[in-house]
């Protein structure tokens, strides 16, 4: 019981004593959570449009990538993510890598490989799928350049630019050496190597003509329980992995997004952060009534 009333006799005596420099940090730091977390609610909504676009344009007819090569120049945007139907030559001598992917939590890269479109000039880029890390030098992926020419359905794809504070990709072109695995899918900097110019979007291989599916391969269905909480993932350890004899490489696959829920849960974290910065600084700025010293 004494110590009891002495604990609340000390609190009593707590008086909040005004410091420049730690109330300064606080509200600096708190302006920025807050703007982060309407920075992910804008990317939240965006990413909610993204979508509504996506399922759009997945529902329209399959059309020929040449018959629309002209439009796609002209007003790029307007074709991103619309199924093309596609046949061509692959040129196995300019392909490049996309490094840092995986699949299926294998470590790996994607294949990029220039196509001329049949009977035309038109050559676009084609992410042809997923390599384990095993086989992604030049002199390996060489056992996976058997079809030459190909007819397949494709997912239009615009390029890939690179962010604020992003590592950059080595300078190619001229008299630079040949640029054989990227970062991103810079079209403007992979076809500075090329003897040829490229269409300014690139085509994702699509299993089949089907578009079921096809949304939920590239933004998860729905946000977990950890994404919208941000509880420890459960993700295992990613590794190189060996081929496996059963599969036809390379494997098909989608670049994926962050889905909107994640992006949700975000905003109630940057604001659950700032409300703790925000009591920190309260804390830090307690002292004990001077008459009490």
């Amino acid at each position: 019981m004494v110590r009891q009333l002495l604990i609340g006799r000390n609190l009593r005596i707590m008086k909040f004593y005004f410091s420049p420099k730690v109330s300064t940090v606080c509200l600096v730091l708190i302006a920025l959570m807050i703007r982060a977390s309407f920075w992910q609610w804008e990317r939240h909504l965006e990413k909610q449009d993204y979508i509504e676009t996506l399922e759009e344009r997945l529902k329209q007819e399959v059309v020929p990538l040449n018959t629309i090569s002209r439009k796609i120049r002209n007003q790029t945007a307007d074709y991103i993510h619309r199924r093309v139907s596609i046949t061509g030559t692959y040129d196995f001598e300019h392909e490049v890598i996309l490094r840092n992917r995986r699949h299926q939590e294998q470590a790996g890269v994607h294949v990029l490989t220039p196509l001329r479109l049949e009977n035309t000039e038109l050559v676009v880029l084609v992410d042809r799928g997923f390599l384990p890390l095993s086989v992604s030098l030049p002199e390996k992926r060489k056992e996976f350049q058997n079809l030459t020419t190909v007819s397949f359905t494709g997912l239009v794809k615009e390029g890939q630019v690179r962010k604020f504070l992003a590592p950059k990709d080595p300078t190619s072109g001229g008299d630079n050496p040949w640029v054989d695995s990227w970062l991103r899918i810079d079209l403007e900097g992979i076809s500075k190597q090329f003897p040829y110019p490229l269409l300014p979007i690139y085509l994702e291989i699509m299993d089949s003509s089907d578009h079921s599916g096809v949304q939920e391969q590239i933004v998860s269905s729905s946000s977990t329980k950890d994404e919208m909480f941000f509880l420890p993932s459960e993700r295992k350890m990613v590794g190189t992995g060996d081929l496996n004899p059963e599969v036809a490489y390379p494997i098909p696959v989608f670049n994926t997004v962050i889905p909107p829920g994640r992006h949700f849960g975000y905003v109630f974290e940057w604001a659950f952060m700032a409300l703790i910065t925000f009591l920190i600084g309260l804390v830090l700025q307690l002292r004990p009534s001077r008459q009490h010293r």
